[in-house]
């Protein structure tokens, strides 16, 4: 396109510059047209659109620098996080919690409220019956409990004896006798 306009294809500003150099092409030089009412030379015409289609280059690098600008700014703005994010951390240990020069950073000031009477009262109760409800105990409720007697214990051995225990005496087993008649071989079966 003449005039170094580079615009989207087929919009407004396209047709403007199709139509100015359709005009200057076609048309001879020194005709005059009858548009909108208005007698006009050809020269005018094309002078009136030029003088619409050179505003084009400097919106197109106007927005070219804008974006530019907007794409430097976001680049930068991690390195400046991060050095933002550091001076906060140098500030909060060199100034005490609460000093008005932390203000001047437009760091927030973080002093801890006291809680009200009331507040403090109905902490006071809820920890009273949570711990009721968990049976929970102080260190020095702990120690006030103690084991009622040394529990015994006895270990058994394989044999299934107390182990350190001497094993009851085994009666005397009768001999064995055979009824009479009986086989001394074992039964087939």
């Amino acid at each position: 396109m003449a005039n170094g306009t580079t615009l989207k294809k087929g919009g407004f500003i396209a047709k403007l510059q199709q139509a100015r150099d359709g005009a200057a092409k076609v048309i001879p030089k020194g005709t005059t047209l009858t548009l909108g009412g208005q007698q006009m030379t050809i020269d005018q015409v094309v002078a009136g659109f030029d003088v619409e289609l050179t505003k084009v280059p400097v919106i197109a690098t106007s927005r070219a620098q804008w974006q530019a600008a907007v794409a430097a700014v976001r680049n930068g703005l991690p390195a400046a996080r991060e050095l933002y994010l550091a001076l906060k951390k140098w500030a909060e240990l060199n100034f005490p919690k609460g000093d008005p020069r932390l203000a001047e950073f437009g760091f927030p000031i973080r002093t801890p409220k006291k809680p009200s009477s009331a507040t403090r009262i109905v902490a006071k109760i809820k920890a009273a019956q949570t711990r009721a409800a968990r049976h929970t105990m102080g260190s020095q409720q702990r120690l006030a409990i103690t084991a009622p007697a040394q529990p015994k214990v006895v270990v058994f051995g394989p044999d299934g004896l107390p182990l350190g225990a001497t094993p009851p005496a085994a009666p005397e087993a009768p001999p064995a006798t055979s009824p009479v008649g009986a086989s001394t071989e074992p039964a087939k079966g």
